[in-house]
C-alpha cells in the first residue's frame, strides 16, 4: 500500500530563464519566511546559465525544464504538479519585502472564503524606470480591493485556490496578459478576485515594463520617492553580494609588484564588506603569492572573449557563489576609492554592468578596419562639437557573471561611469 504524502498548504511556482542573479535572491527570501508549510515548483525555460544548480543548492525537489515559453502553458504545467490548497505565482525577480509575505497571503485567503484569487503589492526599487514606478504607485495601494465586475490580477505576485485553477486553466495561445484574461472569465462566472497590500514584493521591471522615461515621470517620481522605505532592502547593498575578480594582465608583462599592489588594495580592511569568492589573473608570468588559496592563474590567449568564456566554463560551479565579477585592467591606476565607486554604481540593479568611460570632445576621424569612417572636422565653437564616448578599459568594469558565458564585459545597456 502506497502511503499518500501530506497535503501542503501552498505551492510556490517560479518561472525562470537565465535569471541566476535574481534566483539566488528570491530563494534566500523565501527560505526565511515565517510560514513554512510550502513547496517550490521551479520551471526553467531552457536556461544555459547555472540556474538549475542554484535551484538544487536550495534543495528544491520539483525542478522541471521546458523549452518553448508560453506563459499560460507554463502556469498550467505548474498547477498540474501541485496538490496544495493554494498556489502562488511569483516572478523570479519579485523579491518578498519581509518574512511575513507568505503568511500574510495565506491569512488573507483563509479570511476571505468568497474570493478565488488575490494579488499582492509591488514596490519599485531605486533603479526602477520612473514610468514603471508610477504604474506601481497607482496600481498597488495599501487598502484591499475586491474585484466583482472590473477584473484585474498580476501573476508577478499572486495566489489562487488550487481547486479553482484545476478546473479553469490559463489561456495557452497568448504571449502575455494571460492573468488578465483569466480574471475576466472569473468575473463572468461571478467569482471575486481581491488585492491585498500586506503581501509585498520589490519589483524592478514593473507591470508594463516601459523601456523609456519622460521628464514628467522622472520629476513626479522625485516627489514620490520619499514614500518608499528602502532601508530594509538589503539586496541593493554592496555587502549583500559575493564577488569574483578578474585581473587582466595580458599583453605586456605586468610586474609582480603591481599585481601584489592590486591584491593588497582589494584586501584593505576598509574593504572588509566585500566578499571575494575567487580571484582570476590573466597573465603569462609565474605568480608566487603567499596567500593564494583564492587565486587562479589563467594562461591568456590572443582573444579576451575566448579567455572570459574559458574562465566561465572551467570554473562553472564557482558561479553559484558569485553575484558580480569585478574586472580590473592592470594598466589602470587603481585605489580603494575608485574600486568602491565602481561597486557602488552597480548595487541597485538598474544595470547588469557598469564600465568606466570618458568623453572626447573635438575634431576626429574614426576609421574602420573593414572600410568606412566617421568624421567631425568643422571648425566651430567647442559647445557645438560632437563628442565620442570611449570605454576606459584601464579603469575596468563590473558585471554579472553570466556575461562571462557570452564572452563580454559590457553591452548596450551598460551604465557608463564618467
Amino acid at each position: 500500500m502506497v502511503k499518500k504524502s501530506r497535503k501542503l498548504k501552498v505551492s510556490i511556482v517560479i518561472r525562470n530563464k537565465n535569471e541566476a542573479k535574481w534566483l539566488k535572491i528570491v530563494l534566500k527570501k523565501i527560505s526565511i519566511q515565517t510560514f513554512k508549510d510550502f513547496e517550490i515548483i521551479f520551471i526553467d525555460n531552457d536556461s544555459d546559465d547555472n540556474s538549475i544548480d542554484i535551484a538544487k543548492k536550495f534543495k528544491i525537489k520539483k525542478i522541471f525544464k521546458q523549452k518553448k515559453y508560453i506563459p499560460g502553458k507554463f502556469l498550467n504545467f505548474g498547477v498540474s504538479k501541485s496538490y496544495s490548497e493554494y498556489i502562488i505565482f511569483l516572478s523570479v525577480h519579485c523579491i518578498p519585502l519581509n518574512k511575513n509575505w507568505l503568511k500574510n497571503f495565506i491569512n488573507f485567503m483563509d479570511n476571505n472564503k468568497n474570493i478565488v484569487a488575490a494579488y499582492g503589492k509591488q514596490i519599485p526599487l531605486p533603479g526602477t524606470n520612473s514610468k514603471n514606478s508610477l504604474d506601481m504607485n497607482l496600481l498597488f495601494r495599501d487598502k484591499p480591493i475586491y474585484h466583482h465586475k472590473d477584473p484585474y490580477i498580476s501573476n508577478a505576485n499572486s495566489i489562487y485556490r488550487t481547486n479553482i485553477l484545476k478546473k479553469n486553466k490559463f489561456n495557452e495561445s497568448v504571449g502575455n496578459i494571460e492573468d488578465r484574461l483569466w480574471a475576466m472569465k472569473a468575473c463572468k462566472r461571478n467569482e471575486v478576485i481581491a488585492y491585498t497590500g500586506s503581501s509585498e514584493v520589490y519589483h524592478l521591471h514593473g507591470v508594463h515594463q516601459h523601456e523609456n522615461e519622460s521628464e514628467r515621470s522622472r520629476s513626479t517620481m522625485k516627489l514620490l520617492r520619499n514614500n518608499y522605505n528602502w532601508t530594509s532592502c538589503d539586496f541593493i547593498k554592496k555587502n549583500y553580494f559575493n564577488y569574483s575578480i578578474i585581473l587582466n594582465c595580458r599583453g605586456n608583462l605586468t610586474p609582480m609588484n603591481k599585481i601584489k599592489k592590486l591584491l593588497k588594495i582589494l584586501n584593505l580592511k576598509k574593504n572588509k564588506y566585500l566578499n571575494f569568492s575567487k580571484i582570476f589573473v590573466l597573465s603569462k608570468e609565474k605568480i608566487m603569492l603567499n596567500n593564494s588559496k583564492k587565486l587562479n592563474k589563467i594562461q591568456p590567449s590572443k582573444n579576451l572573449e575566448k579567455d572570459l568564456k574559458n574562465i566561465y566554463y572551467s570554473f562553472y560551479k564557482e558561479w553559484i557563489n558569485t553575484d558580480f565579477v569585478l574586472y580590473l585592467n592592470s594598466k589602470g591606476s587603481w585605489s580603494s576609492s575608485t574600486i568602491n565607486k565602481l561597486l557602488s554604481y552597480n548595487s541597485n540593479f538598474s544595470n547588469n554592468s557598469t564600465c568606466y568611460a570618458k568623453k572626447f570632445v573635438g575634431n576626429f576621424i574614426v576609421n574602420f578596419p573593414e572600410g568606412g569612417q566617421i568624421e567631425s572636422l568643422k571648425l566651430e565653437e567647442r559647445e557645438k562639437k560632437p563628442y565620442l564616448t570611449i570605454l576606459n578599459w584601464a579603469n575596468g568594469s563590473i558585471f554579472e557573471n553570466d556575461y562571462l558565458r557570452k564572452g563580454i564585459t559590457f553591452d548596450k545597456n551598460t551604465k557608463l561611469l564618467f
